[in-house]
């Protein structure tokens, strides 16, 4: 299956869900995301819950994150219910909210 990108001009208002694919968001979602992995570049946005077995966030994120493994990258901004197994971030991650790192 093939990657969606949501690209930097382009703003999507509702849920998104593609369990066998990757999502790459560059610009902005408002809404929920169900996917295989998703990636929140640099300069994305997502207000919703990210349900996924690998999200990587190098931009911002604020609502809920369900996954099997969760990034943070140097520049990313998160405000969030974060539910993990295992959890990594890298200096300069801003991150508010509620942890749960482990057996889910």
């Amino acid at each position: 299956m093939s990657d969606t990108v949501i690209e930097e001009d382009l703003i999507v208002n509702g849920d998104m869900t593609s369990e066998n694919a990757d999502i790459s968001v560059k610009g902005r979602v408002i809404g929920d995301i169900t996917a295989k992995s998703v990636t929140i570049d640099q300069k994305g946005e997502v207000s919703g819950m990210i349900k996924a077995q690998t999200i990587s966030i190098l931009g911002r994120q604020k609502g809920s994150v369900a996954c099997q493994n969760l990034s943070l990258g140097p520049q990313s901004e998160v405000a969030s219910k974060i539910s993990a197994e295992t959890f990594t971030t890298e200096r300069g991650a801003k991150l508010v909210g509620d942890i749960n790192v482990g057996h889910q």
